[in-house]
């Protein structure tokens, strides 16, 4: 009686493939493995966008240094060029928009091509 036990589970565990069973949990695994991702997803989103808006990461536009500039910038020329337009406030370092902030703000400088 054991043998034919042994050939109708061979055979089960073969169409159990082909069964709906198999595929419905195959399809429920998947949507909670989808939701998870978007959840995580989400979760990094949120944590991105409150970390731009904390305390620790703002600069001031008045403490920005020009590292590579012409030799010929100097003195007057400098100092306008550092008094860049209050518009843009502070500016945060994890902000992936920062530097075309930056960049838009000197190019209203005349001085800047």
């Amino acid at each position: 009686m054991s043998k034919p036990d042994k050939k109708k589970k061979k055979k089960e565990g073969f169409l159990f493939v082909l069964s709906g069973q198999f595929w419905a949990h195959t399809l429920f695994r998947v949507l909670i493995a989808a939701l998870v991702v978007a959840g995580g997803w989400m979760l990094l989103a949120m944590a991105r966008d409150r970390a731009v808006t904390l305390d620790d990461f703002q600069v001031s536009t008045g403490k920005l240094d020009l590292v590579s500039k012409p030799a010929w910038v100097k003195g007057v020329i400098e100092r306008q060029l550092k008094a860049i337009p209050q518009t843009v406030g502070n500016i945060s370092l994890l902000d992936s928009q920062a530097s075309s902030k930056i960049a838009a703000a000197l190019a209203a400088n005349p001085w800047v091509k």
